[in-house]
């Protein structure tokens, strides 16, 4: 079933999230009526029109900002601000699949916005697994990318089955259930058929856990 809400899907040309390209196809499959931006390390110059009723953002991101690029700076033309992203989103339902994007929104101020659907942080690979360890060394100790790549593909996974579930941008809940179905079956497969040593298993599941329980979602009353 498609969904005819006008859409905006903002998908940075980064190489570093290519593996999120399913996911970004399946929305323009869910949401015919949408408009792709593709910024890049070159700027993030977005304009969104009053008619864009949901925002989709695939990257990275913090707290403050969401970036075109993995070696975007916080401030730099190649970022996009908790002030500047509260003005463009207003009014609208907003789902944000980048690190920590559930502080983000709530950074925006959630009455701003018709629902949102927000993470915590996802370690996708090992340079952010690297930068964690700097404050604690001994963190994922033994986690490989080749481990990291059972959590990408959940995540990806999980994001395309939510999408299946969902029928109305302003209620979001049905996403995150389907989200969910697909994290816990990955969990029972770590813990049932990995040939993982203990260590990796509860680091993944660990991961896995983090993932479910730190989605955000809401759907907000109108004013």
């Amino acid at each position: 079933m498609q969904i005819h809400s006008k859409a905006i899907l903002i998908y940075p040309d980064d190489a570093s999230i290519a593996f999120l390209q399913p996911i970004a196809d399946k929305i323009a499959a869910r949401f015919p009526n949408i408009d792709l931006f593709r910024p890049n390390h070159e700027g993030f110059y977005l304009t969104i029109d009053d008619e864009h009723e949901v925002v989709f953002y695939l990257g990275h991101g913090n707290n403050a900002f969401l970036f075109s690029s993995h070696l975007g700076s916080e401030g730099g033309k190649n970022s996009l601000s908790v002030n500047h992203a509260g003005r463009l989103f207003s009014d609208t339902s907003v789902v944000l699949l980048s690190c920590d994007s559930l502080s983000f929104i709530k950074n925006i101020g959630i009455l701003n916005l018709k629902s949102f659907f927000g993470f915590g942080d996802m370690p996708t690979d090992m340079d952010h697994v690297r930068n964690l360890r700097s404050g604690k060394p001994d963190y994922l100790d033994g986690i490989t990318d080749e481990h990291l790549d059972f959590y990408r593909g959940t995540l990806v996974d999980s994001f395309l089955m939510g999408l299946n579930w969902l029928e109305d941008p302003s209620d979001l809940r049905p996403m995150f259930l389907g989200m969910k179905y697909v994290i816990n079956k990955a969990i029972g497969k770590v813990l049932t058929e990995s040939l993982w040593d203990n260590q990796i298993r509860t680091h993944m599941v660990g991961l896995l856990h983090e993932l479910k329980v730190e989605i955000g979602y809401s759907r907000v009353p109108s004013q």
